[in-house]
């Protein structure tokens, strides 16, 4: 069997060839972290400015449809259809 001092030995060598990190007890170094590509000014500059729900019609200039009232009349119109929608006024 090979030595513990040899081996240790022949990790430092090996690190100094390939300009690597030499951990003799074997902790983290974090790289992985410190590796990856910033994240700062540039991705917050990816997302456009955020705009009022309210003034986008005066923005865009086209009609805005509430989508929560069109999705909820979609799913009534599906029961109605089904036969399960809401019971009509005055009828029993």
């Amino acid at each position: 069997m090979v030595k513990r001092e040899i081996l240790e030995e022949i990790k430092q060598v090996s690190a100094n060839i390939f300009q690597t990190n030499y951990k003799s007890n074997n902790s983290r170094t974090g790289n992985k972290f410190l590796q990856r590509k910033l994240q700062g000014p540039r991705l917050a500059s990816y997302y456009p400015t955020k705009v009022p729900f309210s003034r986008m019609r005066e923005i865009t200039g086209l009609p805005i449809p509430n989508s929560e009232h069109s999705l909820r009349m979609e799913i009534l119109e599906e029961k109605t259809r089904k036969g399960k929608g809401p019971v009509k006024r005055g009828s029993k």
